[in-house]
């Protein structure tokens, strides 16, 4: 059975806390006329400077891989790959590297290349 004394407190208890959480809020959050925000002058140039030619307000997104397996790899080397770790930022960077099937001599009979370079790339093996 619910005690009798309890009945009708609710949240009572919590009314104080409460408005203590709010008064904090508010004293916190207000500002007096004038004042800068904090981190306003965070930064200071020392020299003018012309702005970079790619320059971007909302950054610039970069495109490469974190996760390239070269023959060193256990994972790799049975399904045919070659490649070193040297082989695999040279394509990175942009260049034709050969890739399997190779023919029976071990020549190579074809190769792949990005259109474009990447701007990161870390071998994982």
């Amino acid at each position: 059975m619910p005690d009798p004394n309890l009945r009708g407190r609710g949240l009572m208890p919590y009314k104080p806390l409460g408005l203590s959480i709010l008064a904090f809020l508010v004293c916190g959050c207000a500002q007096q006329a004038g004042q800068e925000s904090p981190g306003a002058n965070l930064v200071t140039y020392t020299e003018d400077r012309e702005v970079c030619i790619d320059r971007n307000a909302h950054r610039n997104a970069y495109f490469g891989d974190l996760h390239i397996h070269t023959a060193y790899s256990y994972d790799a080397r049975p399904l045919g790959t070659t490649t070193t770790p040297a082989d695999a930022y040279r394509f990175a960077r942009g260049e034709a590297i050969p890739i399997p099937p190779y023919a029976e001599d071990g020549s190579v009979l074809m190769t792949q290349q990005l259109e474009r370079p990447l701007d990161f790339a870390a071998v994982t093996d």
